[in-house]
This record gives C-alpha cells, structure tokens and sequence, in this order.
C-alpha cells in the first residue's frame, strides 16, 4: 500500500465532572452540554479512537445525565446506546431494543441517559457515507442534513453494527506499525461504512427464477476470483461491489444459496486456508503467528487462533512448529 491507514487511540480520560467531557468533545469539533441528573459522586470515562476517516468514541457514566450535541460540520454521527434494557430517552423517544440515532450537522439532539449508561458514537463525514451508499447500495439520495432521526434496526444489522465497533476497539489494544495492521484496519473500516450504508437503503428486490440463480452464480464467482488473488487486501463491502457490479445483498444471497455460509464467512475460511499454507511451508525462524495473521487481515490474535483451530484441529503456532 502506497499510502497508510491511519489509527490513533488517544489515553482514556477519566472523570468526575461532566465539564470534562465536554472539553473533551469540543476538542474533537463537537458541541456538547453534559449535566448531571440528581446527587451523588460522579465518575465517567472515555475512550477516543480515529480509524481511517472515522471518529469512535466508548463512553461510560454512573450517574443519569442530560446531553445536548452537535456534530461536527461536515459530519454525521451513529448513535449507538450499549445498554442492554434501559437505553434512556433521545429527542423524546424512549430508545428501543434495536433503536440507534444519526445526528445529523447542525442538528441538536438531546438525549437524558440513564445510570451506568455506556454509549458509543461515530462520526462520519458526510462525503465518506455517501460515497459508500454509491457503492454499496447504488443509492446516493438519502438527506443527511435533515433533523437527526431515531432509527430502528434489523437485528442483525445493528449485531453487525456493535460487532464493527468492537473489533476496532480491539485493535486498540494491538497497535502495530506492520502494514498489515494498516490493511486490517481499513478492511473494519470500510465494513462498518458499508453495512450502515445498507442499513439505510431500501431493500433491493431479489430476481427470482432459474436466470436469476445463473446470474447470482456468476456474480458470485467473479467476487471469489478477485478473492482468492487479494487474500492480502481490504476486502470490505465497497470493494466487492465494486468489483462486480452488484449490491452485497444479492452477492450474500448468492453465497448462502451455493455454499451455504455468508460472504464475510467464506472470506474469513479462504484466509485461514492461506495462513494454513504459509505457516506449512515458510521458515519458521523467519515466519511469526503475530505476521501471518496480519497479512491476512486477522487483527485480533485471540480470534484468529481459534477460527483456526476449529477449522483445522491445531492451534496456528504448532503449525509453525512443525514447518521445514
């Protein structure tokens, strides 16, 4: 890669004062009024990470709060409250069990939390989720600069959503200045861009019919030869639709049709089959687990030896072992 993708993960700042978290939100182009709700000792914290063009905040509070916010101009932000029951009240709508928010610029939300409130927000620019929608989902037209808006999600979109977002928060806890850390990176990145740009299109009609499995067929087939030859590269949503032509949607059908796994999952085996021979056949005193897996975009250690070990019976590092 030519250029790198950039990562940062700033110190966490702990709290007992909300004018902290202010200070620190209109360091990072937001405005923000966070107000204690009630007595008692305060303690929050938070966590700021930058990923390629987006900005990823983890923030925790023990105590109920009100916050009014503005997003940064350019930029729209996804909302995405972690609690598991009680997720508090945002512009006068209690949040439900899928429910997440984009703020949209210039538009102040309010939103009351409730104690021990953990909350996650990114931020987007506008040029950047566009031109995902363009890719992914064919679609250009959605209003980001309308009000900010309450959103009901899909199970699995908001699971895919949340799963996006903690992996990157993963890798918080792994830097590394390999490229292959770079790679990685921009993969979760341009994961996360996409499956928000699909969950805020309108569903596209799947053909039906004999013609219509050919072609899902063929668009699949396209998508695994440029697969098998970038096992190295980011292999995110945009970039397959892009590729072929088609929207991920019809692309996933056409995987669990033939093969019966998603698209994410073939992926994830064609990669581990490729770390598998590279391990087998590479000098081991020159090879590490740790830059196997990065080159095949696998950035959290712990998840790569187990998908490893369940698909071939050995942990990675006794493959090594056993190499010439």
């Amino acid at each position: 890669m030519e250029d790198r993708f950039e990562f940062t993960a700033l110190p966490r700042v702990a709290t007992s004062e909300c004018l902290t978290l202010n200070a620190v939100s209109e360091a990072n182009g937001w405005q923000t009024d966070y107000r204690q709700l009630g007595g008692g000792s305060f303690h929050a914290w938070s966590d700021l990470f930058t990923c390629g063009s987006l900005l990823l905040s983890d923030r925790y509070c023990n105590q109920e709060m009100t916050a009014t916010a503005i997003a940064p101009p350019g930029h729209v932000a996804l909302f995405i409250p972690q609690n598991p029951i009680d997720k508090g009240i945002l512009q006068g709508k209690v949040l439900g069990a899928t429910d997440v928010a984009l703020l949209s610029p210039r538009s102040e939300v309010f939103y009351r939390t409730p104690a021990d409130v953990r909350m996650m927000v990114v931020t987007i620019p506008i040029t950047r989720l566009r031109r995902s929608m363009t890719a992914v989902a064919h679609d250009d037209t959605y209003c980001f600069t309308g009000e900010t808006r309450v959103i009901t999600l899909a199970d699995n979109s908001l699971a895919n959503l949340s799963s996006h977002v903690k992996h990157i928060l993963q890798a918080a806890q792994f830097s590394s200045t390999d490229v292959g850390f770079s790679v990685c990176l921009q993969e979760l990145e341009e994961q996360f861009v996409g499956t928000l740009s699909l969950a805020l299109s309108a569903p596209n009609e799947l053909e039906h019919g004999a013609r219509a499995r050919r072609n899902r067929l063929r668009y699949l087939q396209q998508a695994r030869d440029f697969i098998e030859v970038n096992l190295d590269l980011p292999l995110g949503l945009e970039t397959l639709a892009r590729v072929v032509g088609v929207t991920p949607r019809t692309l996933s059908t056409a995987c669990r049709e033939t093969l019966g796994i998603t698209l994410v999952q073939y992926i994830s085996n064609r990669r581990l089959i490729a770390a598998n021979y590279r391990l087998r056949h590479s000098d081991k005193t020159q090879t590490t687990v740790t830059d196997t897996a990065l080159t095949y975009g696998f950035v959290h250690m712990g998840r790569f030896s187990r998908d490893y070990h369940i698909l071939f019976g050995e942990y990675p590092l006794k493959t090594l072992s056993a190499s010439v």
